[in-house]
């Protein structure tokens, strides 16, 4: 397995890719129309933004029978494989509810076929597919930076409450017990990124109850625990920025993994997948918290605003970060083969959002540049 290490500049970048709910499957034209939009974006992703890492946050390849699994994954991986950049995974949801046809263990087995798949070979002592990715110093002496891949598991139980899992006891102990042996090591926590698919409930303060009516406008309405209100990014009163499609789907019950990452001390920023229209960003007692929206065009989405996630290191101020969003039309075009041209611009929703105008004129007159975005600059700065 390849060591990772910052750059001889002292630069480390990762790329995330969010819910690429993959299949195999191409005996329609809309299957190959779709894993052709797919392939187009992590593809032309790579080539522009060159990172040293690749990371999927879960929901990756769900094909039920292992033909199909292997030719899903080689979607995922190849692109990496080809241009020798290391990938690594953590497991959705739908990558749970795919065990019963191929079990969790194979599944990582058919990832692990590919030399630059960094998954972890079996499970951490939680029981769960956890793991960390340590980066080394440019000179190679000390771990300069680690990343945390944490199962977030599928569905809690019923006596939780809550509709999603969440990162259980003996994950928490795992991962304290990991956090304390490399402190231990290099003398302080390693500054370090948690990456999981189900995000955690703390997300959920960046929101604003609003009037129902605004649901007529640019109003979100609430999921599980938070269903029947009306929502909106509280700009005013957090930090918060980017877009967001639909309201946080995090887990219901609050296990104290924010609060576990608070005493460790290691944790600047959390990183999810899950939620497929969100990109939104902020900090929540001085640790970051993103959301990385969809790249794959298989599931629900928001026009053609499937994009990937940039985190940029650097190894002279490893408690910052910078981390940009690059969408589908920045980086391909506007040509899609799986989305209707129609859907293309009705079924844009942030466009919609940010621009209502813009979105109006778009509709009428037929352009399809409307939600493309600047590609923004996100700076966190941690103490």
């Amino acid at each position: 397995m390849a060591q990772l290490k910052f750059n001889d500049d002292g630069r480390f970048s990762v790329m995330l890719l969010g819910d690429p709910h993959q299949h195999g499957e191409t005996d329609t034209q809309h299957k190959r129309d779709v894993m052709a939009d797919t392939s187009a974006l992590i593809n032309a992703a790579l080539d522009k933004l060159k990172p040293d890492l690749g990371i999927y946050m879960g929901d990756n390849a769900l094909s039920n029978t292992p033909e199909m699994f292997a030719k899903a994954v080689e979607v995922l991986l190849k692109p990496f494989e080809d241009r020798g950049i290391p990938v690594a995974l953590v497991f959705g949801n739908h990558d749970h509810d795919n065990e019963g046809s191929i079990p969790l263990a194979e599944q990582v087995k058919y990832y692990r076929q590919y030399s630059q798949c960094l998954f972890a070979e079996k499970p951490a002592e939680s029981g769960y597919w956890d793991y960390n990715l340590t980066v080394k110093s440019s000179d190679g002496k000390r771990d300069a930076f680690n990343f945390w891949l944490m199962d977030s598991g599928n569905h809690a139980p019923a006596e939780y409450n809550s509709n999603y899992a969440f990162v259980t006891t003996e994950q928490l102990e795992w991962y304290t017990e990991k956090c304390k042996a490399l402190s231990e090591k290099n003398g302080a926590p390693v500054p370090a990124i948690n990456l999981q698919h189900i995000p955690v409930p703390e997300e959920t303060l960046f929101m604003k109850k609003v009037s129902p009516l605004i649901k007529f406008g640019y109003g979100i309405e609430g999921l599980n625990a938070h269903k029947g209100g009306w929502y909106l990014l509280d700009r005013k009163n957090t930090d918060v920025i980017g877009e967001i499609g639909e309201f946080p789907c995090c887990c219901d019950y609050n296990n104290g993994q924010f609060d576990c990452w608070k005493k460790n001390g290691d944790v600047i920023a959390a990183f999810f997948g899950h939620d497929h229209l969100n990109d939104q960003l902020g900090t929540v007692d001085g640790i970051a918290l993103g959301q990385c929206r969809l790249v794959g065009f298989n599931p629900y989405g928001d026009g053609m605003r499937q994009a990937v996630r940039m985190i940029y290191l650097d190894e002279n101020e490893p408690r910052k970060f910078r981390t940009s969003m690059h969408f589908y039309r920045q980086i391909v075009g506007n040509s899609c083969r799986s989305i209707p041209w129609k859907l293309k611009v009705i079924n844009d929703k942030q466009s919609m959002a940010l621009n209502r105008w813009k979105y109006i004129a778009c509709a009428l007159g037929g352009a399809v540049a409307v939600g493309a975005g600047a590609s923004k600059i996100y700076k966190i700065a941690k103490k």
